[in-house]
């Protein structure tokens, strides 16, 4: 077990960001983002990425081609690790604050129930439930992190849920019930492994991934 995490005690204003331009440069090597407007198609899959407003509060999604290396460090923007993002005139954070997976904003573009797909798989890295009362101040917090990341994700759950129960009030053309499939980290994990990046952990979990998708293929109808 990891018992604590090295977080830093001083504002990330005070500290040149160096992790976040490394981030910035290893998108860049890898993605061209200038040609995403010619590649991205009517057909394309749909790729939401989330921040929020630090100063308005407001939730923003940027889908598609208007994803840019920008909108991906606003996403990933953790307020006691990185610097906030500016993109126009907002002013952006990790989206877990607000509406974090927009898994309402995945259906909401498409006008046709046709369109729309007949289920969402949501990929849950935080437990719904814990076996002990956390006490020492590292679990306190790290199960406060937990709960608030679930809460953005079971109201996005719950609006989806809320039209499948008003489907016989609601025009067929538009809308069509939609399955919430889950597939959760079944591992006892504490709050320092979210910085772990040694290699060996990451194998560990790539291999406990593919056990739980394998697992729940095989029990799809």
């Amino acid at each position: 077990m990891r018992l604590i995490v090295a977080l830093p005690e001083i504002s990330p204003y005070l500290y040149p960001s160096v992790a976040q331009n490394h981030l910035r440069r290893m998108l860049e090597d890898r993605i061209e983002f200038g040609k995403l407007k010619d590649l991205v198609k009517p057909t394309s899959p749909t790729l939401l990425v989330s921040a929020v407003d630090v100063l308005s509060g407001k939730f923003r999604v940027f889908r598609n081609a208007e994803v840019s290396v920008e909108a991906i460090l606003a996403s990933a923007a953790v307020p006691n690790l990185f610097r906030a993002v500016h993109i126009g005139e907002g002013v952006y954070w990790d989206g877990l604050f607000s509406q974090n997976p927009p898994i309402r904003d995945f259906v909401a573009g498409q006008i046709t129930s046709d369109k729309k797909p007949d289920e969402i798989w949501v990929v849950q890295i935080n437990p719904e439930r814990r076996k002990r009362e956390p006490r020492a101040t590292v679990d306190i917090l790290d199960r406060r992190n937990e709960l608030a990341g679930n809460l953005s994700l079971n109201q996005e759950v719950g609006f989806i849920e809320t039209i499948n129960g008003l489907l016989d009030y609601l025009p067929k053309n538009r809308y069509k019930t939609i399955k919430i499939q889950r597939i959760g980290l079944l591992r006892n994990l504490d709050a320092a492994s979210k910085l772990d990046r040694s290699p060996s952990f990451i194998r560990e979990l790539m291999a406990h991934g593919e056990e739980q998708a394998d697992n729940f293929l095989r029990e799809l109808p």
